[in-house]
């Protein structure tokens, strides 16, 4: 494992950990090279298969996972200008390396997003082992939904059994078109797991897909929802399918997947036979997996900070404390009634900018 500590520095924009003037950065690339000391001759490139993060901006997509893949855009955004103070992300080695006489290690941190300056100011590295034990209880990690469609259909049947492309698209190509160029995998980062997710309307097929990432081959189970019927498959081949009429509603179906170690490409065909369609996910967690702010639990002591302290520190009363989850769901119950009765309020418009100003009189009485 190499723990990747991004550090703050008051000599930083706004005392931030990014060098660009709002404070933010965006991670690229991550590159790991290994060279033996006493032969400078021999050197091993290493490959990242798996990463974490404490954090990740939100708004768009800008995973961590972003950074395992060198030569585009796409990278870990870490959200420094709405959230001040450190970071810290781990990437897993694909393999463990190393030479008998010493080795020298070399990490290149690539910056080469469309943001002007959103480079890393000041970052820490640390390089440790991990077991097999410990790599099967490390998480999971997804990148961002994508989208491809709507196809249209005939019919709901010919939109279930027919095969657009997508679904056999192990690499999610996201320059690969599927009979036009309209029709093609893009990032859509408003597509979330553990809420209904609305797709397109009509007798259509819409697909999603995502790459999953897994430190270690394991039996994972994903929660599902579909309107109407789906198909789920994992690297091109289907691993699960419901042929069904129905609304949207969160865990409609169980799938038990068997996940290999390393990178797959998960994608869920929504088959609609009209009215919104729309998909629901959810990755649950094994019971001895460190799920989500957990993790950060491994790192070294003087490697993590108060806030990220107490993060996890709730994190592991929601995982092992019946009354804590209990607390947690009645309060986001709560929030969700005080959100429907506001939208549930009347709305007047009182006033609205014209296009060409109109005159104004003041009348004396």
């Amino acid at each position: 494992l190499i723990l990747l500590e991004v550090l703050d520095d008051p000599s930083l924009p706004q005392g931030r950990v990014g060098r660009a003037e709002n404070g933010n950065a965006v991670l690229t690339g991550v590159g790991v090279s290994a060279r033996r000391l006493d032969d400078p001759t021999r050197t091993e490139q290493v490959d990242l298969t798996w990463a974490w993060a404490d954090h990740e901006q939100a708004d768009g997509d800008h995973r961590v996972v972003n950074a395992l893949d060198s030569g585009d855009e796409r990278g870990w955004a870490v959200d420094a200008h709405r959230r001040p103070g450190p970071r810290a992300a781990l990437f897993l080695c694909d393999r463990p390396f190393g030479f008998a006489g010493g080795t020298e290690l070399t990490i290149r941190l690539e910056h080469a997003s469309n943001y002007a300056r959103h480079t890393l100011g000041r970052v820490r590295v640390r390089v440790g082992r991990a077991s097999e034990a410990l790599l099967a209880r490390l998480p999971l990690a997804f990148g961002t939904w994508h989208l491809a469609g709507p196809f249209p259909a005939d019919s709901k049947q010919h939109a279930f059994e027919h095969v657009f492309g997508p679904e056999m698209d192990a690499a999610l190509d996201l320059a690969r078109e599927f009979g036009s160029p309209e029709l093609r995998w893009r990032a859509n980062p408003t597509l979330l797991d553990g809420i209904p997710n609305t797709l397109p309307s009509g007798v259509v097929a819409t697909y999603v897909g995502r790459r999953v990432y897994a430190p270690s081959a394991r039996e994972s189970v994903f929660s599902l929802g579909s309107d109407d019927g789906f198909r789920l498959f994992v690297d091109g081949r289907e691993a699960a399918s419901r042929d069904v009429d129905r609304a949207l509603a969160p865990d409609h179906d169980q799938a038990r997947l068997t996940v290999p170690r390393g990178r797959s490409t998960l994608v869920l065909k929504d088959v609609n036979a009209g009215g919104l369609g729309g998909f629901y996910f959810r990755a649950d967690p094994g019971a001895d997996e460190l799920a989500g702010l957990l993790v950060a639990g491994l790192l070294p002591r003087d490697a993590r900070w108060s806030a990220l302290d107490k993060g996890v520190a709730l994190a592991w009363r929601l995982q092992r404390s019946s009354t804590a989850r209990a607390a947690r769901e009645r309060i986001a119950g709560f929030e969700a009634r005080a959100t429907a009765l506001e939208a549930e309020l009347p709305r007047t418009m009182v006033m609205k900018e014209l296009a060409v100003p109109r005159p104004t009189y003041v009348l004396r009485r």
